[in-house]
């Protein structure tokens, strides 16, 4: 059985079927990537956003001054 330290997550996140109101506010950002990048640095393998529009890319914008700079890396805005 493999220790499981050495397991990691890949998260997709598929919003092209979402209307704008469905958008995650910079508040919960604020607040959901420092756990992440907290408690979680090593679990994180990759996040991929399909369908992110300009509001997701200018959030993010925001949102990753407040990520290190190995979890920014893990993180993929797709059109």
């Amino acid at each position: 059985m493999k220790n499981l330290e050495t397991y990691q997550l890949s998260v997709i996140y598929d919003r092209r079927e979402m209307a704008e109101s469905d958008d995650v506010s910079k508040e919960s950002m604020k607040k959901f990537m420092p756990i992440l990048n907290d408690y979680y640095p090593e679990t994180l393998r990759a996040f991929y956003v399909l369908g992110a529009n300009f509001f997701y890319r200018a959030l993010w914008g925001i949102v990753s001054l407040f990520v290190s700079k190995r979890t920014e890396e893990k993180i993929n805005l797709l059109s």
